[in-house]
């Protein structure tokens, strides 16, 4: 599933300590980031977060994770 364009990230961020397993966003370059990571929500934070428009990513996660995020998800 892809992040809404306009989403807080301090809530998201929020939302993944809630997500029993790892959380990943998949870009279209072949990036994998696990968000569960602090080192990887930082990159999140401070790289993709400023281009989040144009963003072609996709979010990977269980099903029951797939419930707690979904207010950052398109449907």
């Amino acid at each position: 599933m892809k992040l809404k364009k306009n989403i807080d990230f301090s809530d998201l961020l929020d939302a993944l300590r809630y997500c029993g397993k790892d959380v990943y966003l998949d870009t279209a370059e072949g990036d994998h980031l696990n968000l569960k990571s602090t080192l990887s929500q930082f990159v999140f934070a401070s790289v993709v977060a400023a281009r989040l428009p144009e963003l072609e990513a996709e979010i990977r996660c269980r099903p029951e994770d797939r419930e707690i995020l979904r207010p950052f998800l398109e449907a």
